[in-house]
């Protein structure tokens, strides 16, 4: 079946999808609004928490004409851990005009351990590297057309796919060593981009991957760091009328030298069910998301399907409407709701699901040291030199306990605004003849200041040197101040 020919059987195909599997158990829970997603650009994909806990989700310039692009570029939208708006990243350089039906733009993120954001982006095919602090973007990987095998007579790199689609980088899951391992949605094969970024590299394909409207999605590493899980959307329709098709997950195991073993499957789906993004939990169980049954489905490591999680009908406010991509917060699951078929705008929203368990930590390696990527638009910022004020040091009394309320101001470089300089963290000691006393941390305000009480006890009376701190961001350089107090 030529790619025409696939495309021309997706509403056929989708119709079969959307019916909801026979036979399968259905579990009700609350599910609630963590916040909801603006129309424009609209259609939520991509989600991921930062160091702070602020939750940041992409959007694709879909719009609400099913298999049109709204014409304008993505955007990641920023939220506190409460689900309260902070901020948006519009994403520059992106080709909206050239999205395939179904229209994307943005996939899933991921942070590292440095606080940098990435996000995948399908046209042009690349991972993209955000300063959240001050949304500053550099292209961080690429990925090339991979040709079929028939066409390249087996020349490697190629992919074990019929016919030749273009790259579609869909789903990252970052590597204990910093590399990155990023599925492929159209091409049928996952790729690996090398710690510190640059051209990615094909490091596994498969004919079972191969089907360009639902290829290789969700992917994350177990506890191990080398067995990765991913999920391949949806099998090959076949026959006439085209049967409906299923998912599937997959394990290989990714080598220190970044190889792949070969993939093996534990779980397919009953038909009708369509997976994309994917969560682990701390029990091993994997949390798979079902656009086209609007569905979450809870899978044993052995293979079993214990649990279909779906929205109630009248009784929560928002329903399942194609699930896309999820992120763990507590024993909840963060799900961004992305009506890919139906272009719902009043359901565009991230939703919260309780499951009862916290989920499988991600790796989120630091780059620090690692090498520029090469053949990229990455540029290097200057960091700039801060002053630290200590404006106010006073001692108090309360029974047999002294305090020492300290008050400062982070002052600004010139042309450094306070959306990117009045962040990050300040360190306070309070020590007397060299021994450390009390330590505490207090938090950059966005007005640029920082305040923060330390205890003295009542036997250790005398004078204090009060020491701060300011651990600087990717703007700014660290600095310290210093103050003597005397507490009697």
């Amino acid at each position: 079946m030529t790619l025409v020919r696939r495309l021309a059987a997706v509403p056929i195909a989708l119709a079969v999808l959307a019916a909801v599997p026979a036979g399968s158990s259905a579990a009700e829970r609350e599910i609630s609004v963590f916040a909801r997603i603006p129309e424009s650009p609209g259609l939520p994909e991509g989600i991921a928490t930062g160091p702070d806990g602020d939750v940041f989700v992409g959007t694709n310039p879909g719009g609400n004409t099913p298999g049109q692009t709204s014409g304008v570029p993505s955007k990641i939208y920023r939220y506190t851990a409460g689900g309260s708006f902070v901020r948006d990243y519009t994403i520059q350089g992106q080709e909206t005009a050239r999205a395939l039906l179904p229209a994307y733009g943005l996939q899933q993120l991921a942070f590292d351990g440095d606080g940098m954001l990435y996000a995948l982006d399908k046209a042009p095919p690349r991972v993209l590297k955000i300063d959240p602090a001050t949304g500053r973007q550099s292209t961080y990987a690429t990925f090339a057309d991979v040709k079929p095998c028939a066409v390249t007579g087996g020349a490697q790199p190629c992919s074990k796919t019929v016919e030749d689609a273009p790259p579609f980088p869909n789903y990252p899951a970052f590597a204990p060593d910093g590399s990155m391992i990023v599925s492929d949605f159209q091409q049928g094969l996952l790729w690996r981009v090398p710690k510190g970024g640059g051209p990615a590299k094909v490091i596994l394909t498969d004919e079972r991957l191969d089907n360009p409207l639902g290829g290789p999605n969700g992917l994350q590493f177990r506890a191990d760091g080398k067995t990765l899980v991913f999920t391949q959307s949806l099998t090959l329709p076949v026959g006439n009328p085209p049967s409906a098709a299923s998912t599937r997950l997959f394990q290989t195991t990714i080598g220190s030298d970044g190889s792949a073993t070969p993939a093996r499957q534990f779980y397919e789906s009953n038909p009708g069910d369509g997976g994309d993004g994917l969560v682990l939990g701390r029990s091993g169980d994997t949390y798979l998301n079902s656009f086209t049954s609007s569905a979450i489905l809870r899978i044993a490591p052995n293979g079993q399907q214990v649990e279909r999680i779906q929205t109630r009908p009248g009784v929560d406010l928002i329903p399942f409407d194609s699930p896309a991509s999820s992120v763990f917060q507590g024993n909840d699951i963060l799900v961004t709701n992305q009506s890919v078929f139906f272009r719902t705008s009043t359901n565009y929203a991230v939703l919260r699901v309780p499951v009862g368990e916290p989920g499988l930590p991600l790796f989120r390696p630091s780059m620090t040291g690692a090498p520029a990527p090469t053949g990229s638009a990455a540029t290097t910022t200057t960091r700039r030199t801060p002053r630290l004020k200590l404006r106010s040091v006073r001692a108090s009394r309360s029974g047999s306990v002294r305090r020492v309320a300290v008050r400062g101001t982070l002052v600004r470089p010139t042309g450094v605004s306070r959306a990117a300089g009045c962040r990050g963290t300040v360190t306070l000691r309070l020590t007397r003849s060299g021994a450390r006393t009390t330590t505490r941390r207090a938090r950059v305000t966005s007005s640029c200041r920082f305040s923060v009480r330390l205890s003295v006890p009542a036997r250790r009376l005398g004078t204090f040197r009060v020491s701060a701190r300011y651990g600087g961001t990717s703007v700014l350089k660290p600095r310290s101040a210093t103050r003597r107090i005397r507490v009697r």
